[in-house]
């Protein structure tokens, strides 16, 4: 009985660290930052004024990359 719920702490540790691990990957992501609503074309001047303002207004944000939201 022992010797199974220290094989149970065991699987749980490690799986615990090689979640960690994955999770803890540095990633690079490169665009511009925007709004949902408006993605690369946004209908006020300023994309910086534009995208603040569709956000205040309840948008999310999102990353353009290129054409792509």
């Amino acid at each position: 009985m022992k010797s199974r719920k220290l094989t149970m702490v065991r699987a749980i540790l490690v799986l615990a660290t090689k979640c960690a691990m994955a999770a803890g990957a540095l990633q690079t992501f490169t665009g511009e930052v925007s709004d949902a609503m408006c993605g690369a074309k946004h209908m006020m001047s300023g994309s910086a004024a534009c995208t603040r303002a569709c956000i205040s207004k309840g948008s999310n944000y999102a990353l353009v990359v290129g054409d792509k939201v």
